[in-house]
């Protein structure tokens, strides 16, 4: 594959070669044989791979572990709370306003919107319950330590960015015969022989 965009939610497989590609992986990248050249790769689960990068230093970026899909999803849910906090706000400015005398001076239209929004203000509360449960319990994965292993049969090449959860490691060296995982404790991407 080169220069290509993938989203899989199933495990990806490839022989030869991932050149300058943005794979997001839900599962794991699977290529024993295959080298990644540039671009960046993520896997969630896992990946295993014979070389990393290039002779010539071509940036490289492989990131493993749900950290980037946790913060996505906060980032979706932070701004989905402020969004809702922000129309509750006007909701309740409004009904300190007295809407009863406001909406008779209303034309028939706008009066018909403000009443539907008024009338939203319990299902929005619930919402915004909702949210604040469900950011709570990302931030809480967001913290757990990550599992996910890098597994490398050939060469990591220097100008190779390995993010595994919290930690990350650029490569100023050859790395062979090896698998990366993070150190939880010190958050750093540690390496050992493959086991």
């Amino acid at each position: 594959m080169e220069k290509g965009k993938i989203i899989a939610f199933g495990e990806v497989r490839v022989q030869t070669s991932i050149l300058n590609s943005k794979v997001t992986c839900y599962s794991n990248v699977n290529m024993p044989l295959g080298q990644i050249i540039g671009g960046e790769t993520i896997a969630v689960q896992g990946m295993e791979v014979k070389n990393l990068g290039s002779r010539l230093g071509l940036p490289t970026k492989v990131t493993l572990g749900d950290k980037p899909v946790i913060r996505e999803r906060l980032t979706h849910i932070n701004n989905d709370i402020v969004e809702k906090k922000k129309l509750l706000e006007k909701i309740l400015t409004i009904q300190k306003m007295k809407p009863e005398e406001l909406l008779e001076e209303m034309e028939k239209e706008t009066r018909e919107k403000l009443q539907i929004t008024l009338s939203r203000k319990e299902e929005i509360e619930q919402e915004l319950v909702k949210a604040e449960t469900t950011k709570e319990k990302l931030e809480i994965l967001f913290k757990l330590k990550t599992d996910s292993k890098l597994i490398v049969r050939g060469k990591v090449h220097p100008n190779t960015t390995i993010v595994i959860g919290h930690s990350n490691l650029q490569t100023k060296e050859n790395y062979s015969f090896c698998e990366f995982y993070e150190d939880n404790f010190d958050r750093k991407v540690r390496t050992s022989p493959i086991s």
